[in-house]
């Protein structure tokens, strides 16, 4: 019982304008029904409660791309970040984020359409990869934990340099990396994915593992 009680006071924000909702749970969490029952509708709750705020955070992220690539993208992270919630699996983000393109073929969103297309031919059906930003793309790794993830990143990484061998390219690619934390909102999500380079440079320093 204690646990549920627990569990919805943990995330009482949730519940901001929707207190008499907040009660009727705690006094269920107290009732004599099936404590795993109880839990399951808890659960559904918190769920659709934080669909709700990630999708508010979902608008202020990217207020006046609605029809852009960018919005696809954040609307995937909202589809998975939710699937995540749900069904209490692992979720994988990794940032990637291309500079100093230097290209004599092919102009500069050219360049990083065709990495996005690398990248999409690398990865599993169910994960995804898209602009998140005009140089930066956002790769979703759903039921996929991190040390894993690393893996993935190495293998497009090796990739990625035989394509710029061939293509001739000067580009710096970083590699971000977090695990998604259940029932997190979306601007603490990407704010730790910033942080969270295992390849590449912060501060003109080489990053080897974060």
């Amino acid at each position: 019982m204690s646990s549920i009680k627990d569990k919805i006071e943990s995330h009482q924000s949730l519940f901001e304008g929707k207190m008499s909702l907040y009660e009727d749970l705690m006094l269920l969490a107290e009732s004599d029904c099936e404590q795993s029952s109880i839990d399951n509708v808890v659960s559904d709750y918190l769920v659709v409660l934080s669909d709700l705020r990630n999708r508010k955070n979902l608008a202020s992220l990217s207020p006046s791309t609605h029809d852009s690539e960018e919005s696809i993208t954040l609307t995937q992270l909202d589809i998975e970040c939710s699937r995540a919630n749900r069904y209490q699996q692992e979720l994988s983000i990794v940032n990637v984020t291309i500079d100093g393109i230097e290209s004599a073929n092919l102009p500069e969103d050219e360049v990083i359409n065709t990495i996005e297309d690398a990248i999409k031919s690398m990865i599993r059906k169910p994960d995804y990869v898209g602009r998140i930003e005009s140089s930066e793309l956002l790769i979703l790794l759903p039921s996929t934990p991190s040390n894993f993830s690393e893996v993935v990143i190495n293998k497009i990484e090796a990739h990625l340099l035989e394509m710029k061998s061939t293509y001739h390219w000067k580009i710096d690619i970083n590699y971000c990396l977090t695990n998604y934390i259940h029932w997190e909102e979306y601007d603490l999500t990407i704010k730790r994915l910033k942080h969270g380079i295992i390849k590449g440079k912060r501060d003109q320093s080489a990053i080897v593992h974060i």
